[in-house]
């Protein structure tokens, strides 16, 4: 259920996306890593987690593939129960089929779906590691940020 509703949510941004799309004499030959954002910022309540989204676009001739996709931080946070960062799926989701390929084609986007939750009030900080074949970028760093106000603040329950 989450995945379609994801994969839905993508194909509605991707289409909005193409529309303000690049013009194909901007490609390089090898592939080019870009995504929608340097970094992926949520202020959540306590409990109540929400799924993030990252885009990832080749902007290459050549196909982008991704070989892994890796949550750093530290042991406090990647091993807590409920994980405060979890990847929803270890590939990329393309958005035109919403299948799962870690290979993206010229000009094209691809979906890394994620779910950022956490039971206790504080300040979280992780990575998300994107390796790949990309000439500007084999291993795109993505800094992750959760802040979980206590109770009655910003409007949490």
């Amino acid at each position: 259920m989450i995945k379609r509703v994801l994969v839905s949510g993508a194909v509605a941004a991707a289409a909005a996306l193409f529309a303000c799309g690049g013009d194909s004499t901007e490609l390089k030959q090898k592939p080019q890593i870009v995504t929608d954002r340097d970094a992926i910022q949520a202020d959540i309540c306590r409990g109540q987690g929400g799924p993030q989204s990252l885009f990832i676009e080749n902007k290459g001739i050549e196909d982008l593939v991704v070989s892994s996709l890796t949550l750093g931080g530290t042991p406090a946070v990647l091993n807590s129960q409920p994980p405060v960062f979890r990847l929803l799926s270890d590939q990329v989701i393309d958005v035109n089929d919403g299948g799962v390929n870690n290979t993206i084609k010229s000009n094209k986007f691809g979906l890394v779906s994620m779910y950022f939750n956490s039971i206790d009030a504080g300040t979280y900080d992780a990575t998300l590691t994107i390796a790949s074949n990309a000439e500007n970028a084999p291993s795109k760093v993505v800094p992750l940020h959760v802040f979980t106000p206590d109770a009655g603040l910003q409007g949490c329950p």
